[in-house]
């Protein structure tokens, strides 16, 4: 760093760099700030000052891009906060400016926690005043869109070195912390109330401790100091019950340490201290969410296929999502799904499960009407083969016809002739349009003269008419043969000048097989009109 300092606050940017901001070291804060590039690995001055030198403050990256900078420590022996006691940090301009007051300034920050909404929950922290450090149970809101902060709450206790954790309901688990003694108790806070009501508690008190959301949406609470001895301890809230259970505990026992979900669905617990030594630890652990007998990562027992049926019109997209969860209900991350398709369209592909136990494949559909029968199964040990046990899930897809264009003419004349791509010459010509309400007449012909696949289509009906602009459209419906039998046929064409000789296209595809290619025409005209 260009400045040694302590209890600075640091906040990784939209541009990958990393704001290190204020600090103290033996005298008053720093208003001073700098930024990391992970690019160079080097660190530079920020161009503008603090408003205020500030030490232990919150930070928050907002929605915006912007931080928000508040309360904290001035490094006078009186520990008040600093004026102002809220500033923004633009990475743009790299200028910090002063916004709204809070409402009660917190010389530590408590929790900050960016909910749905755009707003910041603060609850609870300190307030220094005459050297001492009075522990908070207010809470209040700040408003990027107004620059305000606004009373909520407040907690049901004072608490500081507590965990926030925003829920998938949308609440936020408060849980733990300090007020005179280590607390075992938690609160949730309901944002469209405002308020704080008591949950379950944790089965060890705890402060300094780390909360990470797992993908089962239940809560991970490690670690963390009570009774003068860090923690190795760990528990699971879970927010469908309200209550606390004991799970795994650490290798090491640690506190004040770096925690953080990866995509592999296990959560990463590094670095920290202990205490009553002091010691500063270097190692670091993974805590999964299951464990197989004996160890190891969590073994599949069940993949859902969704949507199990869909309906789509011929050539788009279809996506189906793979859910793989373990025996007891857990996501189960970092696993190959490999996915078959076969019908209409014969495809296959793998995906690997994310950290909510899911992975998604895509593919697109036919030129025709069709179904398929779509597999997978989770690859357990990676080997390329469904072995006995790797569970499986399967659906099914329907494609129709697209829906017609209303007020569309394709006109083909009958002199129409190309070079097929199986070497025959063919003549085409025919005549389709669709109503305002997207009723559909109209003949279409194609003749194959050989002597590669000869044959004489004669279409039955128009089903269907797809007009892009005035140069491109589709023709669907059902045909004779050679006079017999009845089979979807499908006409894809393109007005590209008049007359169409060398610049048109046409191209004809049959639920037999027959698929002449996209080809110029050697005579005749193409006309789209659209009304």
């Amino acid at each position: 760093m260009t400045t040694a300092r302590a209890y600075a606050s640091s906040t990784v940017l939209p541009n990958g760099k990393v704001l290190y901001a204020g600090g103290v070291l033996g005298g008053p804060s720093f208003a001073s700030a700098e930024l990391y590039d992970p690019i160079t690995g080097t660190f530079a001055p920020n161009a503008g000052a603090m408003v205020a030198g500030r030490a232990l403050q919150g930070q928050i990256l907002l929605p915006n891009g912007k931080v928000l900078l508040y309360g904290g420590s001035d490094g006078a022996s009186t520990a008040n906060c600093p004026t102002p006691s809220a500033e923004l940090y633009d990475p743009v301009s790299e200028i910090f400016t002063t916004t709204g007051a809070m409402v009660i300034c917190h010389s530590t920050p408590g929790s900050a926690t960016l909910l749905p909404t755009g707003k910041v929950l603060i609850a609870g922290g300190t307030l220094g005043a005459s050297g001492g450090f009075a522990r908070l149970s207010d809470a209040e809101l700040y408003d990027p869109t107004t620059g305000t902060f606004t009373v909520t709450g407040p907690m049901t206790i004072p608490r500081n070195a507590h965990t926030a954790t925003l829920l998938p309901t949308g609440k936020v688990l408060i849980a733990g912390g300090e007020d005179i003694s280590n607390l075992v108790s938690a609160e949730l806070y309901d944002p469209t109330t405002g308020t704080f009501t008591a949950t379950g508690s944790m089965a060890i008190a705890r402060q300094q401790h780390k909360a990470v959301l797992l993908p089962t949406g239940k809560v991970l609470i490690a670690g963390g100091f009570s009774a003068g001895i860090s923690l190795n301890s760990a528990e699971l809230y879970d927010p469908a019950t309200g209550t606390f259970s004991s799970t795994g505990s650490m290798g090491t026992d640690r506190l004040g340490f770096f925690s953080v979900l990866l995509l592999t669905g296990q959560v990463l617990a590094a670095g920290g201290q202990q205490q009553p030594s002091g010691a500063r630890i270097s190692a670091a652990e993974l805590y999964s969410t299951a464990i197989c007998p004996g160890g190891g990562p969590p073994t599949p027992a069940t993949l859902i296929l969704t949507p199990a049926t869909a309906t789509n019109p011929v050539g788009t997209q279809h996506c189906v999502t793979a859910t793989v969860k373990d025996a007891g209900g857990n996501p189960v991350p970092g696993v190959t799904v490999r996915f078959k398709v076969t019908g209409s369209v014969n495809t296959s592909g793998s995906a690997t499960t994310n950290a909510s136990g899911q992975a998604t494949f895509c593919y697109t559909g036919p030129a025709l009407p069709g179904a398929d029968a779509i597999t997978a199964y989770a690859d357990t040990n990676n080997n390329g083969v469904q072995d006995t046990g790797e569970p499986s899930g399967a659906a099914t897809k329907t494609w129709v016809l697209p829906v017609t264009t209303p007020l569309c003419q394709i006109i083909i004349t009958n002199g129409g002739r190309i070079t097929a791509a199986n070497g025959d010459k063919a003549t085409f010509g025919g005549n389709a349009q669709s109503s305002a309400t997207g009723a559909t007449k109209g003949q279409e012909e194609y003749k194959d003269h050989g002597p590669a696949q000869p044959l004489n289509v004669q279409s039955l009906n128009v089903l269907a008419i797809v007009c892009e602009g005035t140069t491109q459209a589709s023709i669907y419906g059902q045909a004779t043969i050679n006079g017999a039998g009845s089979f979807i046929y499908r006409i894809n064409v393109k007005d590209l000048a008049d007359p169409g000789a060398g610049q048109d296209t046409y191209w004809i595809l049959l639920s037999n097989g027959y698929n002449s290619g996209e080809q110029k025409l050697e005579a005749g005209n193409v006309q789209i009109r659209r009304q």
